[in-house]
């Protein structure tokens, strides 16, 4: 058995600042668009739970989607609301889903996605699940300074629920983790 992604959504918070309000020059704002394509900086003064909390009654509101049919619950973040308990047991708690679900959290960053990913798939594989969801979301806006414009701009708020689902066929993600020292 193997992955399949079958839905995604995101959320993005209603603040944001355009890249040509910060206080650079015309032409290191050119750069930054050009290097990037980033043109807009988001922010919210939500909490991390709250927001994916929004994420996910949406989610399963607009798809039609029962929650009863989650198997395991994965939240990629670097910006938790608490070290203990973790994130994605407290999403559980508040999203009404079965306390029977596995749930746990990665602390990644861009990297997150792809072992989030990885761990999915192993959980297909092992037969312990049959559908699942997996959170990339964090709020870099409570630990980045307005003033340091180089962070500022590259890392926003922002939140994604992957919905994936067990497939018989195989699929095309191959992973291979190594890092260079």
């Amino acid at each position: 058995m193997h992955l399949g992604i079958k839905k995604l959504d995101y959320l993005l918070p209603r603040n944001y600042k355009d890249v040509n309000e910060l206080k650079l020059s015309k032409k290191k704002i050119k750069k930054i668009i050009e290097k990037t394509g980033i043109k807009k900086v988001f922010f919210t003064k939500k909490s991390l739970i709250s927001n994916c909390e929004k994420l996910i009654n949406n989610f399963f509101e607009k798809n039609n989607i029962k929650k009863s049919r989650i198997k395991f619950l994965i939240l990629v973040t670097q910006s938790p609301d608490y070290i203990l308990p973790s994130n994605s047991c407290v999403l559980q708690y508040k999203c009404n889903f079965n306390t029977d679900i596995i749930t746990f959290d990665i602390n990644q960053g861009c990297s997150g996605f792809i072992y989030g990913l990885a761990i999915s798939n192993s959980i297909f594989k092992s037969n312990l699940a049959d559908e699942g969801i997996l959170i990339c979301a964090d709020r870099y806006s409570k630990f980045i300074s307005n003033n340091n414009i180089t962070c500022r701009v590259l890392f926003s708020d922002a939140f994604s629920l992957i919905y994936l689902k067990k497939k018989k066929k195989k699929n095309f993600l191959k992973y291979k983790f190594k890092k260079k020292i």
